[in-house]
């Protein structure tokens, strides 16, 4: 399996040759707090409710949240400590536990873009993006590079609404229903990215979640060997 980089038409470029801070993408998400948009705050955007326009990096992400929080939280979906590099694309997969009235229903998933350029969502075995198993392409028009604290670039590709009626855990994955194969990928502006780390937010419980900024610091560059296979091996099973 290799992995795929995305650029606006979706072309499989070759990996850096050089290892650095960018090239460790992480796809993150943030559980926040409900909230209902106002005509002074939205959900996307500077001055929005979003975890870059409030200033928060990525290792303080919430990974956890209460089940039967009514009305449910907000998870945003971010890919986060690039360094100095912002991006153009990305594209990913979620999965998460449950069913009717169990777990994270279906039925009350929503997603709401961030972007300001093209989506490209596509159906898995449960269904239309953002049903568990569905993957989505992002294509961004202008490169992505606000810089959040002292951890690089964060690039927020939007958000779910999300209800939890039991315990559950909602994650990132490749994006697993494309003809090339599975597909975990992001596109610097300057170039290809090679290792990417993806999160699990967890409903009711702790065993599970994980936000993949905090395993290491940003900057620290001996995982790159062994993240992809790692997440090859998990997917696989």
């Amino acid at each position: 399996m290799r992995i795929r980089y995305l650029t606006l038409c979706l072309l499989v470029l070759p990996a850096a040759a050089a290892a650095g801070p960018h090239d460790f993408a992480r796809f993150a998400l943030e559980a926040k707090d409900p909230f209902s948009p106002t005509k002074s705050m939205g959900l996307c955007g500077p001055g929005s409710y979003d975890p870059n326009a409030q200033g928060t990096p990525c290792p303080d992400y919430d990974v956890t949240r209460p089940i039967r929080e009514n009305p449910g939280p907000l998870l945003y979906l971010v890919v986060a400590q690039l360094g100095s590099v912002g991006i153009t694309g990305a594209s990913c997969g979620i999965d998460y536990t449950g069913g009717s009235g169990s777990g994270v229903d279906p039925a009350f998933v929503t997603w709401t873009g961030c972007t300001d350029g093209l989506e490209f969502p596509n159906a898995g075995p449960n269904g239309d993006w953002p049903a568990p198993g569905g993957g989505i392409r992002i294509a961004w028009i202008t490169c992505q590079n606000q810089q959040v604290s002292v951890y690089g670039v964060h690039a927020v590709l939007g958000c779910f609404y999300v209800y939890a009626y039991s315990e559950a855990a909602f994650k990132v994955t490749p994006n697993n229903n494309l003809s090339s194969g599975p597909e975990l990928a992001v596109t610097a502006c300057g170039g290809g990215t090679t290792d990417l780390l993806t999160a699990t937010v967890q409903f009711g419980g702790y065993d599970q979640a994980w936000n993949p900024c905090g395993e290491w610091p940003w900057w620290d560059v001996s995982i790159r060997e062994t993240t992809w296979g790692r997440l090859k091996r998990q997917y696989e099973q």
